[in-house]
């Protein structure tokens, strides 16, 4: 039976086996293999990497998905009374950012405005602040009661 397979087997037969088992173990030995130290720093993405995979790093949930700093973030809302504002946010497990917590945002954010959780004064005429982002940077818009305003809701990251 040794000389049934020896006249078959050819120079180009043994070259193409010993191709498609080194392609086929040595994707499998790399992946098997590589470690921290193998990684060039800083080469990695947040693509490269299965978060879910991670222990002990703290994520935003899909309800506030951008994160800066310690600060998770939502899109910007349309435009709401900040009773509604605030109703809406805590509905979500999230709440209205302090106007620190407001810089921060729009900082990254890019162009928008949003309520924050300051409130001044507890009269029929509450006084609650705004945070702006403007072509020279983020400012309070000030505190008013007029007319309803966009509004982004927050909360910190977890593990």
């Amino acid at each position: 039976m040794l000389d049934r397979i020896r006249t078959k087997l050819s120079f180009a037969n043994v070259i193409s086996l010993v191709a498609l088992f080194t392609a086929l173990g040595g994707g499998a030995y790399a992946a098997a293999t590589v470690t921290g130290a193998d990684v060039v720093n800083n080469s990695l993405t947040g693509a490269d990497v299965k978060e879910r995979t991670l222990k002990g790093v703290t994520r935003c949930p899909k309800s506030a998905p951008n994160r800066v700093a310690n600060v998770c973030f939502s899109k910007s809302f349309a435009k709401s009374s900040w009773n509604a504002a605030l109703t809406r946010c805590a509905k979500r497990k999230l709440r209205l950012p302090t106007i620190g917590e407001g810089f921060l945002i729009y900082k990254k954010a890019g162009k928008g405005e949003t309520w924050t959780d300051e409130v001044v004064e507890l009269t029929p005429t509450d006084l609650r602040a705004t945070v702006k982002k403007t072509g020279s940077g983020v400012s309070p818009v000030g505190f008013n009661t007029n007319g309803p305003k966009p509004y982004r809701c927050i909360t910190i990251p977890t593990a």
